[in-house]
């Protein structure tokens, strides 16, 4: 059951996102990163005070999470985004609904993407 639930929340998430590229370096990239929203703490995607510009990142922008920054979705962020650059950790908490549409996903090698946990799994829902 958890297997058939993690498969299909993956179609469906990658269904959502039209590239998904892995950075094959161990360097970080953020000064050659053309980037309109830094995540500069750690916290909640919906929190305004963890963005450099003290707003939320707006739809078609280009969003960084730096290395050593956590920043999970517990909500359906409703803007949809041209590039999420994860260099830190991008988490989906699976005790929230969460959505969060992007064009391209970019992960650095030793960033992090979770999606739920084997405790607290992502309920299919579709």
């Amino acid at each position: 059951m958890i297997k058939r639930v993690f498969i299909a929340f993956w179609s469906a998430f990658f269904c959502l996102t039209q590239n998904v590229l892995a950075i094959e370096s161990n360097h970080h990239h953020e000064s050659q990163v053309d980037v309109d929203y830094l995540a500069v703490k750690s916290g909640a995607w919906s929190d305004e005070l963890i963005w450099q510009r003290g707003e939320l990142p707006k739809s078609g922008a280009s969003v960084l999470i730096p290395s050593g920054v956590i920043v999970e979705v517990r909500s359906q962020v409703q803007a949809q985004f041209e590039t999420v650059n994860v260099q830190g950790t991008l988490r989906f908490d699976g005790e929230f609904s969460s959505r969060l549409v992007m064009r391209t996903l970019m992960i650095a090698r030793d960033a992090g993407l979770f999606i739920g946990s084997p405790d607290k799994p992502v309920k299919n829902r579709l």
